[in-house]
Parts: C-alpha cells; structure tokens; sequence
C-alpha cells in the first residue's frame, strides 16, 4: 500500500508539474502554400491579400479582407481601368471572380469555369469610381486559395 501511495503521490507531482509547464505554440510554415495571384492593370502590378485556402492537404482559414488590410495595415490601390489581367503561376481548373463594395456588400460575381491560360484578362462588371474589394477564387488540382484586393476605381 506504501508503494502504492508513493507511486499515485510522485505521478501526480509530475502531472502536476507538466500542467503548470509554459507550453509555447509552435508554428511549423514549412507547409506549401498556393501560388500567388496577382492582377496586373495598365501596366502596373498589384499583390492582393492571402486568404483561406487548402493546397496540398494543408488547409487555412483567414480572417475578411477588411480586417486583413487592417492587420497589414493596407490602403485601397489606385487602377485606372475596370480591365485586370490576372497573373496566374499555376492554371487553375476554375476561378471566381467578385466584387464588392469596401463594406463588404456584393456588387458581381463574374465566374469561368474555363482557364487556358496563366494570364487571364477580364473586364470587371463596374467602372464607377469607388472603393472596392476584389476577389479571387481559384480552384487547382492540389487545391484552391482566395486572394482580395482593395481596389480604388478613379474617374
């Protein structure tokens, strides 16, 4: 019995001492990430903001656009034109494509179901000058992501 209580005292100070052990998370970001896209407008490249996605077996979920341009500390990009191409590393098998208003309320969604090419131009469904976020979709063999862009359409 001696022995017993011993054995049931010691384990319960080493349960007790590994609870009360600073377990600091450990972020492993060697994991793939989806290829980038971004979208090209009169000549000048714009980066969008990584969203949730799922790209060989690894799988993310973001926060909104808005509150990721907030983290980042992001401001809405000049473009000119409401004709994007976007730049695209790997050819997805689909890509969706919505626009939004900077408070978040859809204004379209324009979606192929058909991509040939890395590039893909594509006129977006306004041109009235405004703030917007524009996002993308894009399905992959290994995957799909979402990028967003805050876009400020000039007159």
């Amino acid at each position: 019995m001696k022995l017993f209580s011993s054995f049931f005292l010691s384990s319960s100070l080493i349960l007790l001492g590994a609870g009360c052990a600073e377990l600091k998370p450990s972020f492993d970001d060697s994991f793939s990430h989806p290829p980038e896209i971004t979208i090209t407008e009169s000549g000048t490249v714009h980066h969008g903001l990584e969203g949730s996605f799922c790209f060989e077996g690894t799988c993310v979920d973001m926060i909104s656009p808005m509150e990721i341009m907030k983290e980042e500390n992001r401001s809405f990009e000049d473009i000119g034109t409401a004709l994007i191409t976007m730049n695209l590393k790997i050819i997805p098998t689909e890509i969706s494509i919505d626009l939004f208003s900077d408070a978040m309320v859809p204004v379209c969604t324009m979606t192929s179901t058909k991509v040939t090419e890395k590039e893909y131009t594509t006129k977006l469904c306004t041109s009235n000058p405004g703030t917007y976020i524009l996002t993308i979709g894009a399905w992959f063999a290994g995957g799909d992501e979402s990028y967003s862009f805050p876009i400020r359409m000039k007159e």
